[in-house]
């Protein structure tokens, strides 16, 4: 504590101190719970291209840049509160090496999300091809518990829906899921054939219809997703609509399009589209609206 008069050098007199101790408490906020069921996990992930492979074409193909790359940016988004990255179920090297440094990186050892493309004519190949995945993941990470994204946002024609019903229940037959997004029709069509639905409404609404029938059927994820898609210049936007908005009125995961890193428009006029963080060559550019993402996360963790 100080006089307030200074004396003639510029110094002022002390009148004494105040000693002060800073004691950080040991605490963790809990990963989030799901505000209508809060027995279960709230998952948090995006629909992404961003892999290995997508950073090598964009840096000239330099795969040692790229791990270091794709480190920094799984670790930055487990940071923020995503818990899934999307990887593919193909069981190549590429694959299984992606899905190891997302769980080194904080992303949950315990689910996973992704998509295949061997999904054979043949029903006898197929189930091996199913099996073997199943066995290689019990294997390498010590389950199964996988979401298969398969499509987007169908209508009501026969020609996506019936061809696959075969194939849904040969996944299913695993203990395995499948993951889409789309509108109602999805519900009266395929809900039967799918444990993730990703749904483009207003997440702040509590009256939503499809979001009842979901929720209505006992194991559904139902994720906010597409309305709208990240990029707006609005923290406060970001954070409300990942966050409590979502939240409370029931849903209980976030995918939403698409976390993209760059490109670089700041000219223009209205938002940058698709991106909530830009790509360089340490890895990773933080935006505002990522950091209000962030805050919806930590919002629902000192909810739960």
């Amino acid at each position: 504590l100080f006089k307030g008069q200074k004396t003639g050098d510029g110094r002022q007199e002390a009148l004494g101190a105040i000693p002060v101790e800073i004691h950080v408490a040991d605490y963790e906020l809990p990963i989030p719970k799901c505000y209508k069921e809060p027995e279960r996990d709230f998952l948090v992930t995006f629909y992404h291209y961003n892999s290995l492979g997508w950073l090598m074409a964009y840096n000239g193909g330099d795969r040692e840049l790229a791990i270091r790359q794709y480190d920094v940016m799984l670790r930055d988004m487990a940071e923020h509160g995503q818990n899934l990255h999307p990887c593919w179920f193909n069981m190549g090297p590429e694959e299984l090496y992606a899905v190891d440094r997302c769980i080194r990186a904080g992303m949950r050892p315990d689910v996973f999300i992704g998509g295949c493309s061997f999904y054979s004519d043949d029903r006898e190949k197929r189930l091996a091809e199913i099996k073997r995945v199943a066995d290689e993941y019990d294997r390498r990470f010590g389950c199964h518990n996988l979401y298969n994204c398969f499509g987007d946002e169908p209508g009501l024609g026969k020609g996506f829906f019936y061809p696959l019903a075969d194939r849904i229940e040969d996944w299913k037959s695993f203990g395995m899921s499948h993951f889409i997004a789309g509108e109602e029709c999805v519900f009266r069509k395929m809900g039967y054939g799918t444990g993730w639905f990703n749904m483009a409404v207003d997440p702040t609404r509590d009256d939503n219809r499809q979001l009842r029938l979901w929720n209505g059927v006992p194991g559904k994820r139902t994720a906010w997703y597409a309305r709208q898609h990240v990029g707006a210049e609005n923290p406060a936007l970001a954070r409300r609509q990942n966050g409590l908005g979502a939240w409370l009125a029931g849903f209980t995961c976030l995918a939403n399009y698409a976390h993209h890193l760059g490109p670089y428009n700041d000219a223009s006029e209205y938002y940058k589209p698709m991106v909530f963080a830009y790509g360089a060559h340490s890895g990773m550019i933080d935006t505002v609206q990522w950091e209000g993402f962030r805050e919806g996360i930590d919002d629902m963790r000192y909810a739960t």
